[in-house]
This record gives C-alpha cells, sequence and structure tokens, in this order.
C-alpha cells in the first residue's frame, strides 16, 4: 500500500470550528480518517455506476432486495430442515416463492424419498398449491403425470369436501373435471360406497351425463355389478331411468344371459310394472313381447287378480292372429259303444266359480243326439255335459269355460 501523505489525502473537508484549536498531530489523524471515509465512498459509488447488475458474475453473492443474474445453476444443499423457505408478508397477491420461465418450467421440485414441490394454505378460500394457465390456445394449469402411479392425487379429511374438485366457470358448457384415455377409463372413481357421484342443480341438466361418438357405435354409459345391480336409477317426482333414440334405435334395451332383460316394478296402487306408450301418427305398439325359439311373447300372470288384460276405448281390446289355446277347455267323450249307449261325461279338474259360463258343443253328428245341459259342481272343480238321449257311439264334446 501507498504510504500516505499529505500530498495524496483528499482536499481537507470542512470540520468544526473546535478543530482549529487542536494541536497539528491530532488534526493530521482526523483528515487521514476522513479522507480514507472519501476513498471508501468513491469505491462504493464505481460499484453502484458500474455497468454490472447487483450478483451478476458467477460466485458473488445472493443480493436481497436486488436483482441476481447468473449463467448457471444456484445450488443450496442442507442436511436437516428446509434448504430454501421463503415469506412474504405483503397482499393476497404475494408469493412467497415465484418462479419464471421463458422455456422451461417456473418452479421445479426434486425428491428421492419425499415431495418434489409441496404447498400448504392456511386461510379459508385459499389454495395449497395454485397453476393458472393464461396461454392464447389453452394449456395446463396444473398438470401431473405418473410413470407407473397416479398422475394427480387428491385428497380431503373433511366430511362433505372434495378430495379433487374441477370448476367450470367459462359460463359456455366446459367441465369441471374433465378426462380422457385412449384406452382405459376418462375417469375412474373408487370408493366403498359410491365410485362416482355427479349432482346437478340446473333444470334440464344431468347428475352424470356419458355420450359416445364412436363410428361402429360403443357405450354412453356402461354399468357392471358382479353381484348387484349394473345401472340404478332413481327419481322423486320424475323417471328413475329414462332412455331416448333415434329413428332406429331403442330407448332402453335389457339382455340378460340366465335372468330378465327388462324388469318393472311399482308399489303404487293402480300403477304398472312396466308400461309402454306409443304416441306415434301412423299407430304403432304400446308394449312388443316376442320369442324366437318357441317361447312366449308377452307372459302376463297374477296371484289374485288379473293376468293379463285388454281394454280398447273404440278399437279391439283382443286381437289374435293364430291360434288361440285356453286353459279351460277341451274335449270330453261320451263314450257310447254299439252295446251301450252313453248319455253324459263328467269333466274334473276346471277352477270354476259361481259366474262360470260352460259352453259344450258336439263334434260330431248323430241323429237327434244334443247337448241338454251342464250341471257344474264348483266346490270339486267339475261339471258334467248330459245329452238329449244315450249314443252307441264315441261322439266329442267340445267345453270352453268363461269366467
Amino acid at each position: 500500500m501507498d504510504e500516505v501523505t499529505t500530498s495524496n489525502l483528499p482536499a481537507t473537508p470542512h470540520v468544526a470550528s473546535d478543530a482549529a484549536s487542536e494541536p497539528a498531530a491530532r488534526y493530521g489523524r482526523r483528515a487521514l480518517m476522513l479522507g480514507a471515509a472519501g476513498v471508501g465512498g468513491g469505491i462504493a459509488a464505481s460499484l453502484v455506476a458500474g455497468a454490472a447488475p447487483a450478483g451478476a458474475a458467477n460466485g458473488n453473492p445472493v443480493e436481497l432486495g436486488e436483482t441476481n443474474s447468473a449463467t448457471t445453476e444456484t445450488v443450496i444443499n442442507t442436511t436437516s430442515e428446509d434448504a430454501l423457505q421463503a415469506n412474504t408478508t405483503g397482499d393476497a397477491g404475494s408469493h412467497g416463492v415465484k418462479g419464471t420461465a421463458t422455456n422451461g418450467t417456473g418452479v421445479y421440485g426434486s425428491s428421492t424419498g419425499g415431495t418434489g414441490v409441496w404447498g400448504q394454505a392456511s386461510t379459508n378460500g385459499q389454495s395449497g398449491v395454485a397453476g393458472i394457465d393464461t396461454s392464447p390456445a389453452g394449456g395446463h394449469g396444473t398438470y401431473g403425470s405418473s410413470t407407473n402411479g397416479i398422475g394427480a392425487y387428491g385428497a380431503t379429511q373433511a366430511d362433505g369436501s372434495a378430495g379433487v374438485y374441477g370448476n367450470d366457470a367459462s359460463g359456455g358448457g366446459g367441465y369441471g373435471v374433465r378426462g380422457e384415455s385412449t384406452n382405459g377409463a376418462g375417469v375412474y372413481g373408487y370408493s366403498t360406497s359410491i365410485g362416482v357421484s355427479g349432482l346437478s342443480s340446473g333444470n334440464g341438466g344431468r347428475g352424470v351425463s356419458g355420450s359416445d361418438t364412436s363410428e361402429e357405435g360403443a357405450l354412453g354409459v356402461l354399468g357392471n355389478s358382479a353381484n348387484g345391480i349394473g345401472v340404478y336409477g332413481s327419481s322423486t317426482n320424475s323417471d328413475g331411468v329414462h332412455g331416448v333414440a333415434g329413428a332406429d334405435g331403442t330407448g332402453v334395451s335389457g339382455i340378460s344371459s340366465n335372468g330378465t332383460g327388462v324388469q318393472g316394478e311399482t308399489q303404487g296402487n293402480g300403477q304398472s310394472g312396466v308400461k309402454g306408450l306409443d304416441t306415434s301418427a301412423g299407430g304403432g305398439t304400446g308394449v312388443s313381447g316376442s320369442s324366437q325359439n318357441g317361447g312366449v311373447g308377452v307372459a302376463g300372470t297374477s296371484d289374485t287378480g288379473v293376468g293379463l288384460s285388454a281394454a280398447s276405448t273404440s278399437g279391439t281390446a283382443l286381437q289374435v292372429d293364430g291360434v288361440a289355446s285356453f286353459s279351460r277347455s277341451g274335449l270330453a267323450t261320451v263314450a257310447g259303444t254299439s252295446s251301450t249307449g252313453k248319455s253324459s261325461v263328467k269333466v274334473t279338474g276346471v277352477a270354476l266359480t259361481a259366474s262360470s259360463l260352460i259352453l259344450a258343443t258336439p263334434q260330431g253328428k248323430v241323429a237327434g243326439v244334443a247337448v241338454e245341459g251342464v250341471v257344474p259342481d264348483v266346490s270339486a272343480g267339475s261339471f258334467t255335459i248330459y245329452l238329449t238321449k244315450a249314443v252307441k257311439v264315441s261322439l266329442g264334446i267340445a267345453w270352453f269355460v268363461v269366467g
């Protein structure tokens, strides 16, 4: 270092009046101190006025309240607690840590045993981690990806809250939550109670909506159950399940390998378990049933009521095209022989009531022979057909019970 002499000191600054009475040696020391301060001020000024910003060169310390720049990454390693903690007491738009990037990632977190990035909020209505996309073409507010696990996972510990919550505020028919998959499930829900729950509060809305746009036709909504009900619908004031189809489709279709394809049940007096209504202009079929392998197209049964009821206001109540079969009809034979004539035959095992009508007609012609009358025995479930005279031939009598 150069020797400090009076020749290389800066100009003597103004000092207080009491310094004039001090000895020459004391005055020299004070001038030395003030001069050094002036030199230091000049050095500081040169740093501030220089072309490079604070921390511009690699290896410089990070300066608070300044913009720090570098050409390589800055690494902080610690063996305990947090490697870097940032707190702010600013307004609601402030950030504890804010990261921006031109082409890369604003904030990146990686962990070999813990959480890559962890966020926590203790204020009502705020987010532990928030992601926002403002790109013109549309990107991702928050993006999650996993090689072998779950891309994005959400959990809640409060009843009635949501593990994952999505909200569409566009007003143009967007999606609160949207899932896409090439070969798997777009959205999958698992629960010991309800796997996926949908709720709509708008008139004409949908609690859960499914659609299929495939060229060959797939399923808009599919429900499977190992031991229970595949798809269940209930409504307080409308239809439990409502199906609508286009020109050639089926509103509701039910298929079963061993059970019932479609089953309807009602607990309301005067109501229908299954109801079909035709509103076509040209007239169609309210309910249609068919069987391809010798079965029954439509079957109606009742324990104590009417198994099948047909009614029409101005048309035909019942129309049969083909063979009609009735359980309370048959053929009884008056078994006369050439040696012994018979004039009656008894029919048993027929359910009768006091209002039953029994019709009997001979199925052959014997001169002077006709059905004289029929006498029922309601309690025994039988009736006897009498002829006007005995016949010595076998004569069949057709019978039919109504009511």
